[in-house]
């Protein structure tokens, strides 16, 4: 069962696992050690084509003798003498293959049980990996800034066939932490899965909510754009880690079609909802601030991994005496066509009230991807990078968020354009240079009206 753990993993894609070369000095003793033995095996098959030609000789040597007995002693004598030579040199012959081939038995079986150990001990290696990103920027009528954004360590392993874990810790801004330089340490992802089927798992622990297009999204370097959409910053709160309990798995529908979903329950998000958005509504772990539990879910259906749809949906009490509820929806997708790739999400957040109408929270982003590897020069891909990449990137974001203030009654509604490319020298080194311009209807949401030049330097090792 190929869990959400194998997903992310997946999704980075690029993370080199220490866990995969553990154990590769005694795989490739193992390795040679089987060469060896197949040399050996060889050899002793050519010898026993020998014996088997041996023993013919011998039978047409008995043969010989029958005939001869039949007529003179003398000659059935030393055809005799010879044959029983032969004998005892053909059976000597035999014990001592017999015994290289005993040998060689417990070569082979010294081996097996030398690579048996080497996958077990693969399969219960930790995994090491690790991606950042490096931000350049200057917004409009602000300074310039530098900005080691963030540093992320993610640890996996799977101790036992059925059981897993995966991990993620992120370090942000590169300062010290709660001082005055700012900064913050996150425990983004902590879970484990236990295997009941190849197509279920139960899974416990901190999870990122699966509430739009989380797998593209959430790695800073393997997103096409340097900045996240106006969606995850006001909707989907950006880094939306929670306390959750729930089931994921995947599953074949058919050769082109695969599934796979995840539903949790969640702590869900609290009464501190704003005109910003959603963000502040996260609650600190081990905390409710009522008893009730949200439920979140993601289904997704994949298509010969050239199409991806997925549809969310998340309901739960959010005020402090758990009697309103927020429900939300989401649709996201991703769809390669030859050289362009499309990526998208939509979704809406509405949360109820008191009195008044429910405060609305909707919008989304299309953002579109083209490959023109081809114009690079020969010393920016080539032999020395033959799997550079150079894609021209546009983003299209809209948000809306309504009716948050009875007294005011406004809708705050922001929409940004970005465009620019991104450079892949190889698959852990990405740049990427974006500019990007917003604009605001009646109050801002994330920036207003702004215009930014930004530049990142992300590593995923």
């Amino acid at each position: 069962m190929k869990s959400k753990q194998h997903q992310m993993m997946g999704a980075l894609g690029l993370l080199v696992s220490i866990g995969a070369t553990v154990a590769t000095p005694s795989v490739r003793a193992a390795d040679s050690t089987e060469t060896a033995a197949d040399a050996r095996l060889d050899a002793l098959e050519k010898h026993w084509a020998n014996l088997q030609a041996e023993m013919a000789e011998m039978r047409a040597a008995l043969q010989a003798l029958q005939a001869a007995t039949a007529g003179s002693q003398p000659q059935a004598a030393v055809a005799g003498a010879a044959v029983e030579q032969r004998l005892n040199a053909v059976e000597a012959y035999a014990q001592t293959l017999n015994t290289q081939l005993t040998e060689v038995k417990t070569t082979v079986d010294t081996q097996e049980q030398t690579l048996t150990a080497s996958s077990e001990a693969r399969s219960r290696a930790l995994a090491l990996s690790s991606y950042g990103t490096f931000v350049a920027g200057k917004h409009a009528g602000e300074n310039s800034t530098l900005s080691a954004e963030s540093f992320e360590i993610v640890l996996s392993g799977q101790p036992h066939d059925r059981i897993g874990f995966f991990s993620e810790l992120e370090f942000e801004r590169a300062a010290n932490i709660g001082g005055p330089r700012g900064g913050e340490a996150l425990l983004e992802q902590a879970y484990v899965d236990f295997s009941i089927i190849d197509a279920l798992a139960l899974r416990a622990g901190v999870v990122l909510v699966p509430f739009g297009n989380v797998v593209t999204d959430h790695y800073a370097p393997l997103r096409d754009t340097i900045t996240k959409p106006l969606s995850s910053f006001a909707i989907a709160p950006s880094s939306w880690s929670d306390n959750g309990l729930g089931v994921v798995g995947d599953t074949d529908l058919s050769k082109q079609w695969h599934l796979n979903y995840e539903a949790y329950l969640v702590t869900g998000l609290g009464a501190d909802i704003r005109a910003a958005g959603l963000r502040n509504a996260r609650q600190g772990f081990g905390s409710d601030n009522n008893g009730d539990k949200a439920v979140v879910a993601h289904v997704g259906f994949n298509y010969l991994d050239n199409l991806t749809l997925g549809l969310a949906a998340y309901r739960g009490a959010y005020d402090d005496a758990g009697q309103l509820a927020m429900t939300g929806f989401g649709l996201d997708f991703s769809w390669t066509l030859a050289d362009l790739k499309l990526t998208g999400e939509l979704m809406r957040m509405d949360a109820e009230r008191a009195v008044a109408a429910d405060t609305r929270y909707w919008g989304g982003y299309v953002r579109s991807s083209y490959d023109v590897s081809q114009v690079l020069p020969e010393n920016l891909r080539g032999k020395s990078f033959p799997d550079a990449r150079l894609a021209l990137v546009y983003e299209y974001d809209y948000v809306d968020i309504g009716n948050l203030d009875p007294a005011v009654e406004v809708s705050r509604r922001e929409w940004r354009h970005t465009l620019g490319f991104k450079y892949e020298p190889t698959r852990s080194w990405i740049f990427k240079f974006n500019y990007e311009t917003s604009r605001a209807a009646n109050l801002p949401v994330v920036n207003g009206d702004d215009h930014a030049w930004l530049t990142s330097i992300g590593y995923v090792f």
